[in-house]
């Protein structure tokens, strides 16, 4: 554990745990928002979790094996690389995205407010 939140200042609130001895192990999580111990434990703490999934319920589902967690996932290279490819996944309670991206060009995209799909071509 590298920090349980922060009861007066909001900017320190996070904390990034490190778990392989717990019942739902191994894992990475970062929690956010975490103001005292007892929210530590507190639903919606946990913003994103790298490892086994079990314990973490998303909607009415109990996630189960390996993966990532998370609302918001973005896969590519930094700005200013030289490749130009990337996977953007947002998942808000209002909206899901996936967009796929070619040389900074949109190949596919859907928007689930809007019921759009696009594939370029």
């Amino acid at each position: 554990m590298v920090r349980v939140g922060n009861v007066s200042d909001t900017s320190r609130d996070g904390s990034i745990m490190l778990d392989a001895s717990s019942e739902h192990s191994p894992f990475i999580d970062i929690y956010d928002e975490v103001d005292s111990w007892n929210t530590f434990s507190s639903v919606g703490k946990t913003k994103v979790r790298l490892g086994k999934l079990s314990g973490i319920t998303y909607g009415e589902t109990s996630l189960t094996g390996y993966g990532l967690y998370a609302n918001r996932v973005f896969l590519g290279q930094p700005s200013g690389s030289t490749y130009t490819n990337s996977i953007d996944l947002e998942v808000t309670p209002d909206n899901a995205r996936f967009l796929i991206t070619s040389a900074s060009n949109a190949i596919f995209e859907f928007n689930a407010s809007t019921s759009t799909a696009y594939i370029a071509g």
